[in-house]
């Protein structure tokens, strides 16, 4: 004779929590950090979405250094478009630099831009200051496999100007690790 097992009607309760202002709009908006990993042939460049600290405290400083940030490839087909914002830290003890910042997509060995290139106004010697930087992006489908990119140009006189890499906001100035 087989036992009967009865359960009470009771239903798996969860906390379901979403952006209001997302879903008021309609937009996907997605937030990503620009930080650095460690690799067994040196130093990775990434976006990530979570705000731990970067393997070192990093600068982009001298007389010019460029950077490809890359996010993970994406598992299925996504359309970009909108605006993306950018912002950081950059300081100068001297000399007058400024950035430069590009979106692009990476499909196996192309690079195509899916913004324009967007350059900050010339710092003045001896300051710091918050940038905030929009790229209006062209809309663009990357498929499976496909990779986000943010390229950092910064150009400066020399090593005593930079901007800060930290996703955790640790450390920003002339303290920091040279990348």
């Amino acid at each position: 004779m087989a036992i009967t097992e009865t359960y009470a009607g009771s239903n798996e309760r969860s906390i379901t929590s979403y952006n209001y202002t997302d879903i008021a709009n309609g937009l996907g908006v997605f937030i990503f950090y620009a930080a650095l990993t460690e690799k067994s042939s040196g130093v990775g460049y990434i976006l990530t979405q979570n705000t731990l600290p970067s393997a070192g405290i990093a600068m982009l400083r001298g007389a010019e250094a460029e950077h490809d940030f890359d996010l993970t490839a994406f598992n299925t087909s996504k359309t970009i478009s909108g605006v993306a914002t950018v912002s950081g830290t950059i300081y100068s003890v001297d000399g007058t630099p400024y950035c430069k910042f590009q979106l692009k997509k990476l499909s196996g060995t192309t690079e195509t831009d899916i913004s324009s290139q967007i350059q900050t106004q010339q710092l003045v010697a001896g300051t710091d200051e918050q940038i905030l930087v929009e790229l209006p992006l062209t809309k663009t489908v990357f498929k499976a496999g496909d990779i986000l990119r943010l390229t950092i140009d910064f150009d400066g006189t020399n090593g005593n100007q930079g901007i800060g890499i930290d996703p955790a906001g640790i450390v920003v100035g002339p303290d920091a690790n040279v990348l």
